[in-house]
């Protein structure tokens, strides 16, 4: 089994990208009347669009 350390080595080797992504998940920060259901989708958008630049993505709660 390939340790995460080894892993995410690989990836940022693999990406030739040292990029980690803060995903503001919380409704605070995205607006009061945004719902945890709708935090998720915004996040999972920021990803999807992203995927091939980032080497990580870190939920800031």
């Amino acid at each position: 089994m390939i340790s995460f350390n080894n892993r995410l080595k690989k990836h940022i080797a693999d990406l030739s990208s040292y990029l980690c992504i803060g995903l503001d998940i919380s409704p605070k920060s995205l607006g009061s009347s945004c719902s945890l259901s709708q935090c998720i989708d915004h996040s999972n958008r920021v990803i999807d669009a992203t995927i091939d630049l980032a080497a990580a993505f870190k939920p800031n709660l």
